[in-house]
């Protein structure tokens, strides 16, 4: 083959080689932007309509109402979130509120019974109380449960 030729079938090769690169990052792009799509959080007000409707049915299968609770103890993540859970299920006020992040911070799983055990200790909950429990993962699991504290 001519010296000529071969430049030209290398220049080819390289023209061929770099629209195919380019043509899988292209590829790329839009597999990542469909995975940015399929993974993208979800608005807090949707995860919160799942966590109170949790509430609801633990209420329900316990046959009482927000109105028949002394405590509330969430899982402690953040002030915020216990904030807004707090005031989307309409708590009345005198309902005692599990605040334990500020001196425990998040302590995932551990966070309820801890946040429950110190409002005993404090006189915040006392034997006989009702109290609604709720603990949530990253906001898509989670669970509720109504109990009379020991």
């Amino acid at each position: 083959m001519q010296p000529q030729n071969q430049m030209q079938l290398q220049d080819q090769n390289q023209t061929q080689g770099s629209a195919q690169n380019q043509n899988a990052q292209n590829q790329q792009q839009n597999a990542n932007q469909q995975t940015a799509q399929n993974n993208a959080p979800i608005p807090p007000r949707n995860l919160f309509r799942g966590e109170v409707r949790q509430v609801q049915q633990a209420l329900d299968k316990a046959g009482i109402s927000a109105d028949d609770l002394d405590v509330f103890v969430p899982h402690q993540a953040n002030m915020r979130i216990i904030d807004a859970m707090a005031k989307a299920m309409k708590l009345p006020e005198r309902v005692v509120i599990a605040r334990d992040i500020a001196e425990q911070g998040n302590t995932s799983a551990a966070s309820i019974p801890l946040a429950l055990d110190r409002m005993i200790d404090e006189g915040q909950a006392k034997s006989g109380d009702i109290a609604l429990l709720i603990a949530f993962g990253a906001g898509l699991a989670y669970a509720a449960q109504v109990i009379t504290v020991p």
